[in-house]
């Protein structure tokens, strides 16, 4: 008996507004993972995009790595070679380290019975034929299972307190290798639904009718902002009792834009088989783009790492990344059980610095990993040429730069092989979660394939992702013209005052403007004799008084983060083990263009897309050209105040 249908779950999830939360995890996530807990009476539950992650989990969350062994009785081989790839042997002795449960629209109601029936410390609960993509929870009674299953995502159910340090109470938490298996808080709305409703009596499966005592969750702004008055322009400063140029009440952006396009899109993919909804939106995207082939994936790092796989990259074979960008680029590499070379920015565009990169190529380089940070392309003339003379794969992390070219060449297309973030928060997002792998050869797009099915990985995208990014796509250009217009403006505002310069941005290459980097110029209104990270530090509050939300992202260099200080890898410090003389113990100050940077910029993230009103646009601008006024204020804040330099604070990712 079929307990829902997948249309009807689809549409209750849609009409209670949840889409508009979908880089959201405070509020879906962890419904589901109550709801997993009571049905299971387990303590504590691991929300993973795919099996294979949840069985991942469940080993390393009772402290299995690479060289132990477990014991896994009865297992088919897609679990045993996934099991092998992590480095880990199978066993005959000892209890099972995990039991599993399938559930489908046919057993949904059976959870609670199911699970009364595991004795292992661990329980997988696969949860794709629940029919909205891939999807698992990892349940046990073990809360330090559970936290050092978490440690397998970069963002984990710590979102609102640790994500952006990994940083616990407890040592032994210190993250190793991490994959992103972070499941898509749409998708989680919808099988928590599917398991809500599979659990009612039989009689109340029927429709189900929105009443008005269903609220429907909405991003609508509440009030428009007025263009700025010159009053407010040379009123006082905000931090010392003047009124902010954006009010608290309206200074939150609408970001992505849900439109009729999108719902329908929805609602009409879920007549389709699931692999034909992520086929169509591969192809569009692919062609888009201009790649010759490409592979949908779960997450950004999953596309990193099959680019990685594609480009030819083999255990303990070096791969040069910068030290600047976040921390996926870094972890795809030690995912493809290689090892992350770290060289310095260039600074002025915060991209790779191809001399650099050159410095570090050995005898065991075989790629080099630009990143085109904030939508930036990196120096991909000079870093072909380099790889073409040393033999060297090119392979991007275009994660920021949706749209981005040198010429007519796309990003993503620039290279031998790419990978590239779709979630949320990017210029192009898809359905919560999802990435994209590019390839310029048949050969590359067929190892990183081959590589899925021998070592039995799911990286699949959720037809739900690509279903929300099929429509998302077709108005791509559109918003990027407005945050290409909306760039310009405030980079002319911002270029008035002096004190403030926008990104810069090489003859030839057009910035996608993921984020929007600001660098602050001391000597423009005669603050140069004070430390400058300092002066940011105080121009960073005045700011934020003043309603612009403007951030460091990244305080320090990546090498500096806790997974590549304690290099634990896979466990037993595998891959790093492999190549022992590429590792090394860095400082901030060992890479001094990415140190000079973060204490001398500030980054907008999501305030130059659409559909980001005129008027703000116009209200960032007068309140930069505010702070320039001041620089008594700024400079009384960064004397009365002891401001230390931002990667000297613990680490952060965003």
């Amino acid at each position: 008996m079929e307990l829902y249908d997948t249309a009807t779950v689809l549409a209750r999830v849609l009409v209670s507004g949840v889409i508009m939360s979908i880089e959201k995890s405070d509020r879906e996530l962890p419904a589901l993972e109550r709801l997993l807990t009571k049905q299971t009476a387990r303590t504590a539950a691991v929300l993973v995009n795919s099996r294979t992650a949840a069985i991942h989990a469940a080993l390393a969350g009772q402290g299995f790595g690479y060289g132990d062994e477990v014991r896994l009785p009865g297992i088919d081989e897609r679990t045993r070679a996934f099991v092998g790839w992590l480095g880990m042997g199978i066993g005959a002795q000892g209890p099972a380290a995990f039991d599993e449960i399938s559930l489908s629209a046919s057993n949904a109601d059976e959870l609670g019975t199911l699970a009364r029936q595991s004795t292992a410390p661990a329980l997988v609960v696969d949860l794709t034929e629940l029919g909205f993509g891939p999807a698992a929870a990892l349940l046990t009674d073990d809360p330090g299972c559970a936290s050092r299953a978490e440690r397998l995502k970069i963002f984990g159910s710590q979102d609102l307190r640790t994500m952006w340090t990994q940083q616990e109470a407890e040592p032994e938490l210190v993250p190793g290798v991490q994959f992103n298996y972070r499941l898509s808080p749409l998708v989680a709305a919808c099988v928590r639904m599917a398991l809500t409703r599979a659990g009612r009596p039989a009689a109340d499966h029927g429709p189900h009718v929105v009443t008005r005592s269903h609220r429907m969750i909405t991003d609508f702004p509440t009030a428009p902002l007025a263009p700025p008055a010159t009053a407010e322009t040379t009123a006082e400063l905000a931090a010392f009792g003047g009124s902010p140029m954006i009010p608290k009440a309206l200074r939150r952006t609408v970001f992505p834009v849900i439109t009729k396009e999108d719902l329908f899109g929805l609602l009409l993919a879920q007549r389709n088989a699931p692999e034909d909804v992520v086929g169509g939106f591969t192809e569009a995207y692919r062609e888009y783009v201009g790649a010759s082939h490409a592979i949908p994936t779960a997450s950004g790092t999953s596309s990193l790492h099959l680019a990685l796989v594609g480009a030819g990259i083999q255990p303990g074979d070096e791969v040069i990344v910068p030290a600047f960008t976040f921390i996926a680029t870094a972890q795809a590499v030690v995912a493809a059980k290689a090892i992350p070379v770290f060289v310095d920015i260039d600074p002025r565009t915060y991209c790779m610095n191809p001399q650099a990169a050159e410095v570090a190529i050995t005898e065991r380089t075989r790629a080099i990993m630009p990143v085109h940070v904030h939508g930036l392309p990196a120096d991909i003339p000079a870093l072909r040429a380099l790889c073409q003379r040393h033999g060297l794969a090119l392979v991007e992390d275009a994660s920021h730069a949706h749209s981005a070219r040198i010429g007519d060449t796309v990003a993503g297309a620039l290279g031998d092989t790419a990978g590239q973030s779709l979630m949320a928060d990017k210029n192009f997002p898809v359905g919560g979660e999802g990435g994209m792998a590019f390839f310029a050869s048949a050969d590359a797009h067929h190892r990183a394939e081959d590589y899925l099915r021998r070592h039995g990985i799911d990286y699949r995208m959720s037809w739900i992702a690509a279903a929300f990014g099929a429509s998302q796509l077709q108005r791509l250009p559109y918003y990027d013209m407005v945050r290409a217009r909306n760039a310009e403006l405030l980079g002319e505002a911002l270029t008035e005052t002096g004190f403030f310069q926008p990104p810069f941005v090489p003859s030839g290459h057009v910035h996608a403007y993921n984020m929007y980097r600001v660098t602050l110029v001391p000597s423009a209104i005669g603050v140069d004799d004070l430390p400058i990270h300092a002066v940011k530090s105080a121009v960073h509050e005045l700011l934020v008084a003043e309603g612009v939300p403007a951030r460091e992202w990244q305080n320090t260099p990546i090498p500096c983060h806790l997974p590549f200080k304690h290099r634990t890898g896979f466990g037993a410090g595998y891959p790093f083990s492999l190549n022992p003389r590429a590792v090394r113990d860095h400082r901030p100050e060992d890479f001094p263009a990415t140190a000079r940077m973060l204490e001398s910029t500030l980054v907008l993230c999501r305030e130059l897309r659409a559909p980001v009103e005129y008027e703000r646009l116009m209200r960032y601008a007068q309140a930069f050209a505010k702070v320039a006024r001041r620089p008594d204020a700024i400079r009384k804040l960064a004397t009365d105040r002891t401001f230390p330099r931002p990667y000297e604070t613990v680490a952060r990712l965003g």
